[in-house]
């Protein structure tokens, strides 16, 4: 539709917003949540949720656990094959207010109500922005990014890892990033083509743009080495650079298992050397399967032994992984069952780690 009206319009500015449509009719008397349920729901809607939350709500804190439960949530219901309908959102918008003490339930009820009902942005334009940014750029629903790179469907992971690897690498041959700058590495690997920072939070000086604070217990025991770094002699010299890299997992998402093989499968094949001219350079490579953190969460037995990767090794993670969901709801005897190579101390110290 938007695509329609910028080539019907002769639209030329990329600024230039898109025209929305309004969420609920104007002239319907619309007061109570049952008036909702045979409206089917849309992004417009949950736009202005989301907005009217950040709106309401910046500086107490609970903003991004709003946003985080909300989405969630939306995902769980439409993945269950449910017909999601503004009146299921507006319930779970009201549920995640009150569940975070910020207003009563039915107060939220009647703030959405009123928000779907006058779909007015602040400056009255955002939701047509960010659809107009959405064409230009060609993003589409459940895309991911890597350094500011989107993943478009056919692409490979793997190439894009080893092509970001070279890039760091450059910076650092060019003096880009050395011990002492740049302030914000992240900042510098958002530059050049295919790069877009408005979609990185982390790079706003505001502090309205809260980000998750990963404070965890996996540390050097739960390292794992790719399957590539073994085509190395002991006798080789040393890397002229190591990476690090974490892979934070979301143990309730139910995909979160095939998630963690597709992740090393990625870092198996993960390249070894960098190119510098007409040589090669080394580099070392690790990574962790990080079980991500959640305030008064107990997280399931299977993080204690990722968190002790590192001892169970290569083969033993995917040994376990290969069993799909069913590890996720094993006791920790039951996974350790399936590592008859660990000796006694080895499992002693997978069953004393706690979180």
């Amino acid at each position: 539709k938007c695509r329609a009206w910028i080539q019907d319009n002769n639209i030329i500015d990329p600024n230039t917003p898109c025209p929305t449509d309004p969420i609920l009719n104007r002239k319907a008397k619309i007061t109570r949540l049952d008036q909702l349920i045979t409206i089917p729901a849309s992004t417009h809607a949950a736009h202005q949720l989301i907005a009217k939350v950040n709106t309401n709500f910046t500086g107490q804190g609970l903003v991004s656990s709003f946003v985080e439960y909300f989405l969630q949530k939306l995902d769980q219901y439409t993945s269950q094959g449910g017909s999601l309908t503004l009146g299921d959102m507006v319930r779970i918008f009201a549920e995640i207010l009150e569940i975070l003490n910020a207003m009563q339930y039915d107060s939220a009820v009647q703030l959405a109500i009123d928000t779907l009902k006058n779909d007015v942005d602040e400056d009255g334009t955002t939701y047509g922005k960010a659809l107009r940014f959405a064409l230009e750029r060609s993003i589409t629903s459940g895309m991911g990014f890597l350094n500011g790179r989107p993943l478009l469907s056919n692409s490979d992971p793997g190439e894009i890892f080893m092509e970001e690897q070279n890039h760091v690498f450059g910076l650092i041959m060019k003096g880009d990033i050395t011990d002492d700058k740049p302030k914000s590495v992240y900042g510098q690997l958002l530059t050049g083509d295919m790069v877009f920072p408005r979609l990185h939070p982390l790079l706003s000086d505001s502090n309205n743009h809260p980000h998750l604070e990963l404070d965890h217990a996996f540390s050097l025991q739960a390292l794992l080495k790719p399957l590539s770094s073994e085509n190395f002699a002991a006798e080789d010299p040393s890397p002229e650079a190591v990476f690090v890299v974490e892979a934070v997992v979301n143990m309730k998402r139910s995909d979160s298992v095939g998630f963690m093989v597709k992740f090393m499968n990625i870092m198996d094949v993960y390249p070894n050397t960098v190119k510098d001219g007409d040589s090669e350079l080394r580099v070392s490579i690790g990574y962790k399967i990080v079980c991500r953190p959640s305030p008064n969460e107990i997280l399931p037995p299977l993080c204690a032994v990722l968190a002790n990767a590192g001892v169970v090794g290569v083969d033993g993670i995917r040994s376990i992984l290969s069993t799909g969901g069913i590890v996720e709801t094993s006791s920790l005897d039951g996974i350790l069952k399936l590592l008859p190579d660990l000796n006694e101390e080895e499992r002693e110290k997978i069953i004393e780690t706690s979180f």
